[in-house]
C-alpha cells in the first residue's frame, strides 16, 4: 500500500493514475499472487479495502495469475530482468562496522538497520539505471517497515466481535447443558 500512495504522489505518474487532477476512480491492480499481496489473504483484503476507501475508487479488482502460470505474468518477468542484473554484485553487509557475531546472530540491532538501509540505497541506485520493457524503473529507499495492519479500523467491527463472543458464549452453555445431562442421565443409572 506504501508503494501505491508513493506512485499516486508522484508526477511521474499522475497521466496514468490521475484524470483533471483526480485519482482515477477504476483501478485493476495485477499482483503477483505472494503472501504480501494475495488478494486471498484476509491481512491483504483489509488493505485493499483500506486503498479503495482512501483513493475513493469506484472498483478495484485485484487479480493474480494461476498457480504455475507466473510464465505469462508480466510482474514476474520484470522482476526476472531486476534479478539478472545482481548477478556477480555483492552487496556490503558491514559498510559501517560488523554487525552478526561468529553464529550470524545480531548482536546490534541499530547497526545492522544502518548496513541494511546502505545495502538497500546500493539496489535503488543499481536498479533505477534500468527498464523494464522500455519503462522507468522507480526505486526508493522507504525505510523503516511500519505495519500497514496498526490502527486498521472498520465500521461495524466491534459489532463483529461482539456476536461473536456472543456466539461463543451461547456455544458455551450448550456444552454445559448437554454435559449436565449426560451426568444427570449416567447418575439416574447409578444406585
Amino acid at each position: 500500500m506504501q508503494n501505491l500512495e508513493s506512485l499516486v504522489a508522484n508526477s511521474r505518474y499522475t497521466d496514468t493514475l490521475k484524470a483533471n487532477g483526480q485519482i482515477r476512480p477504476i483501478w485493476i491492480l495485477l499482483v503477483d499472487g505472494g503472501p504480501d499481496e494475495n488478494p486471498r489473504h484476509l491481512k491483504n483484503i483489509k488493505v485493499y479495502c483500506q486503498l479503495f476507501k482512501k483513493f475513493d475508487l469506484d472498483y478495484l479488482s485485484v487479480r493474480t495469475y494461476a498457480p504455475g502460470q507466473s510464465k505469462y505474468n508480466p510482474v514476474e518477468r520484470g522482476m526476472a530482468t531486476l534479478s539478472e542484473k545482481l548477478a556477480g554484485v555483492t552487496l556490503p553487509i558491514d559498510h559501517f562496522r560488523k554487525h552478526l557475531d561468529s553464529q550470524g546472530k545480531v548482536t546490534n540491532p541499530e547497526l545492522a538497520a544502518q548496513n541494511f538501509q546502505y545495502a538497500e540505497e546500493i539496489l535503488c541506485n543499481l536498479w533505477s539505471h534500468d527498464s523494464i520493457f522500455r519503462k522507468y524503473v522507480d526505486t526508493q529507499y522507504v525505510g523503516t517497515f511500519t505495519n500497514p495492519f496498526k490502527n486498521l479500523h472498520f465500521e461495524d467491527m466491534e459489532k463483529e466481535k461482539a456476536e461473536e463472543l456472543k456466539r461463543q458464549e451461547k456455544q458455551k452453555q450448550k456444552n454445559v447443558k448437554k454435559k449436565n445431562e449426560k451426568l444427570a442421565l449416567f447418575e439416574s443409572f447409578v444406585p
